[in-house]
């Protein structure tokens, strides 16, 4: 839960979560759009439409492939989302991984000046 003491990487992740949940969003909408352009593209080949109709279904066009396009580009962020989730992870894992090398050292240091300070003791004892 690191992530959340970091107001940047926080908003990233909210940003994420928001993406996906639009991505979805879009998705079921694209899906809705295909399935009635579909249905509208069979209706007209059985009887000519009208100058009204025609008008409908270009502006349905041009609205599904602006919603493509968004789609797509919100599908890039969310992969560039992704990737730098993962890069934070790999870089906390590389601190997690040093600190735990630096803490090993440190107590082998400790270990052996206590061991040199026991030997020193005990020497001079015997003497």
């Amino acid at each position: 839960m690191a992530f959340r003491r970091s107001p940047e990487r926080w908003a990233n992740v909210l940003e994420v979560g928001e993406a996906r949940r639009e991505h979805a969003g879009l998705e079921e909408g694209m899906t809705q759009m295909d399935s009635f352009d579909i249905q509208g593209s069979r209706g007209a080949a059985k009887w000519q439409p009208g100058p009204e109709v025609a008008e409908q279904l270009s502006w349905y066009s041009q609205n599904l492939k602006e919603k493509t396009g968004h789609m797509k580009q919100m599908t890039q962020e969310l992969e560039m989302y992704h990737n730098q989730v993962q890069d934070l992870k790999e870089e906390i894992e590389r601190h997690n991984k040093d600190f735990q090398g630096t803490k090993q050292a440190y107590f082998q240091m400790l270990r052996a000046q206590l061991k040199s300070q026991s030997q020193a003791m005990s020497s001079q004892v015997q003497e």
